[in-house]
């Protein structure tokens, strides 16, 4: 049985980095490989907060019930349910000395490849690896149309040693033939190689069951700052569908919206049965987009500019027949609440989505 090493932003605390590294691993267990997680534990750039505002946070997260590390606790219990790392961690300094051994290295998804988080380090494009050993990636995700120049010379070298290239969006087919000339193909992100009943079995022990109908919001922010005016398109929701709003791991601004609630500390089992159980979803994120999908809810998809940017979320929604759900966040919407079919997915494109990047998986894994 061939072992199959994957690197993958698995220790971050993002809900959606750690349900599809999950994903990834157990989609290529289930095709008869031996696939381990490369604990690869890499210092994200981060914008610097000063003093002042680490204090506040800590100060609200007390007055709180310290969500933060009930979040953090529920992150580690899903790791140490469902992941399966090497013995051993790594870092940026050890990696090389101590590579982990394996007959296939794999590149996972999420912005793996996003310069603004990993900047110089291309440990994510596998640069630690034998240089006899073959190296691929799945949907590996740049989030971005360009990469800085000075990064330029490191992502040719290192993506030019890639037998096989995937990606989980447009853009990066564009980036991969500019920067080295391969042709790659977009499939789609893990979590959506798993069916809705695989994810049910993830989300069993959630600690939140929410027994009235509700519009489900799951905003990050981190790509853009949509507020204020994202709140418009969630009050005008609210009003027409009058469901309450449920807010997950929100902002204080979110604490302040009429007839709401703020759901702290929401771990991996939490999210997913919030997403399956949610009668409609607004979301700027990609993983939210992704769960919405899974579980087929009418939703709305926020993004910046509907006809550029990084691209992830509107080529998922494109790619399943959901272009009616991309919205602009300081746009006002035309909202159609007595039809909210026009809002989900076509699931046949789902399925025929998820069916081709299953067999591309695969066709990968068998030639080598």
């Amino acid at each position: 049985m061939k072992k199959i090493g994957i690197i993958t932003m698995h220790h971050v605390d993002n809900l959606g980095s750690i349900l599809q590294s999950y994903a990834l691993q157990h989609k290529i267990e289930l095709m008869g490989y031996n696939a381990q997680i490369i604990d690869y534990r890499q210092h994200l750039q981060k914008q610097r907060k000063g003093l002042l505002h680490i204090f506040a946070l800590s100060i609200l997260n007390a007055a709180l019930g310290f969500p933060k590390q009930r979040f953090q606790k529920r992150l580690k219990l899903f790791r140490k349910s469902f992941y399966k790392c090497t013995a051993s961690h790594f870092t940026r300094e050890n990696i090389k000395k101590e590579c982990p051994i394996f007959d296939i290295y794999c590149t996972g998804s999420d912005q793996v490849w996003n310069p603004r988080y990993i900047g110089d380090d291309t440990s994510y494009m596998l640069d630690f690896a034998p240089n006899d050993k073959p190296r691929i990636s799945y949907a590996a995700s740049f989030a971005t149309d360009k990469i800085p120049d000075n990064l330029v010379n490191s992502y040719v070298d290192a993506l030019s040693k890639y037998q096989h290239i995937t990606v989980r969006e447009e853009v990066g087919v564009t980036l991969v033939k500019k920067l080295v000339g391969k042709k790659s193909k977009v499939v789609c992100d893990p979590t959506l190689l798993l069916t809705a009943e695989e994810w049910e079995n993830v989300a069993r022990n959630s600690q939140i069951d929410i027994k009235e109908k509700y519009i489900l919001v799951y905003m990050l922010g981190y790509m853009f700052d949509p507020r204020p005016y994202f709140y418009n398109i969630v009050q005008e929701i609210q009003q027409k569908l009058g469901y309450k709003v449920y807010f997950i791991n929100g902002w204080l601004h979110d604490m302040k919206q009429p007839n709401s609630k703020v759901l702290l500390g929401v771990g991996p089992a939490e999210f997913i049965h919030l997403f399956k159980n949610a009668s409609f979803v607004i979301t700027d994120s990609f993983h939210g987009t992704a769960f919405a999908t899974i579980f087929n809810r009418p939703m709305l998809g926020i993004v910046k500019n509907t006809n550029s940017g990084d691209g992830r979320l509107t080529t998922l929604l494109r790619m399943i027949g959901n272009n009616n759900a991309i919205v602009q966040y300081d746009k006002k919407i035309d909202f159609d609440e007595c039809n909210l079919e026009k809002y989900q997915a076509d699931n046949n494109l789902l399925i025929a989505f998820r069916n081709d990047s299953t067999n591309k998986l695969s066709e990968i894994l068998g030639s080598i």
